[in-house]
């Protein structure tokens, strides 16, 4: 589902999203206040907090205060323009800051998207974001709320930080996976534990649990696959049976490269059960979205990205 919002429908419809949303991220160039959003501790905000912003009003310390004490992670980005907002597993991104003037005054227009490769990509740009961003801590919050504020003030010139334009594009992946043993080997387990460690701060749903994949040397995902790219999983219960369920779009967490293999890690969606299909109708579906060539429970294949939307949209339709 992909849609263009304007004006009031935009905010009405961020703010039903985000009644019920059990994550938000979002970028937001200039924050004044926090409604129609609902953050709540553990949620993540990227704004421009610099002192030219803050100055100008543009950005309030006062908000940004009470986010801190409410246990929001805080980032601040000069240069900073992105309209950013994931709602769990729906993007917004738009025209509008999170301001006054943004809701009461302007006409803003976005988009409002639940395709996965879309979401996956706003949520890595955040995250590349965060490399070149201050922590907004006590101290940010202390030393900016001593700023004069002057609305007449025009702001200090903001030069961006560099966040690399060059990077590859989210692919999903299409594969049939299999039970194995559960491993009894310690240092193998350590590896494991690591992993679902690391994977677990990185999950998208409050609910979501966390699922790995054990990919030999030869598999020719081991060496494509990246942390934001999407799989989609075809499940059998042994290696010699046929397929029983697949599971829509995930998340891949980590991929981590251990010496006899590569682990990949995605997210178990709370609701990743529910929507599965049996391998009749995912194959039924597979035909609407075109994918080319035979489907078969070894498949591990790259999907384009109008294949992989298309499947999105056609998901349960059958």
């Amino acid at each position: 589902m992909t849609r263009f919002l304007f004006g009031d429908l935009l905010w009405r419809t961020i703010e039903r999203r985000a009644k019920t949303a059990r994550r938000t991220k979002a970028a937001i160039a200039y924050v004044t206040r926090t409604r129609p959003l609902n953050f709540k501790a553990g949620d993540l905000l990227v704004v421009d907090a610099t002192d030219g912003a803050i100055a100008c009003g543009r950005t309030s310390a006062a908000v940004l205060s009470k986010l801190h004490r409410s246990g929001v992670l805080l980032y601040s980005h000069e240069g900073l323009h992105a309209k950013c907002i994931i709602l769990d597993s729906v993007l917004f991104t738009s025209s509008a800051n999170l301001s006054s003037s943004s809701i009461d005054a302007l006409l803003e227009a976005g988009i409002e998207t639940d395709s996965p490769n879309s979401v996956s990509e706003a949520v890595g740009m955040i995250e590349r974001l965060l490399k070149t961003s201050t922590t907004i801590d006590s101290a940010f919050i202390k030393r900016i709320k001593r700023i004069t504020v002057d609305p007449h003030f025009g702001g200090e010139r903001s030069i961006a930080r560099t966040v690399s334009r060059r990077h590859r594009q989210v692919v999903t992946w299409l594969i049939g996976v299999h039970d194995i043993e559960e491993p009894t080997d310690p240092v193998e387990i350590n590896r494991i534990n690591r992993g679902t460690e690391t994977a677990e701060q990185r999950v998208s749903h409050e609910k979501s649990g966390t699922g790995w994949i054990r990919l030999p040397h030869t598999d020719p995902l081991r060496s494509k696959a990246r942390q934001g790219d999407n799989l989609i999983l075809i499940d059998r219960g042994t290696e010699s049976s046929n397929p029983e369920r697949v599971y829509r779009h995930t998340p891949i967490l980590v991929v981590q490269k251990e010496p006899n293999c590569t682990r990949v890690y995605y997210e178990d969606l709370p609701y990743a059960k529910r929507k599965a299909l049996t391998w009749g109708q995912f194959k039924k579906t597979a035909k609407l979205a075109r994918i080319p060539g035979k489907l078969s429970k070894d498949t591990t294949r790259q999907l384009s990205q109008k294949v992989s939307d298309d499947l999105n949209d056609y998901w349960g339709k059958n």
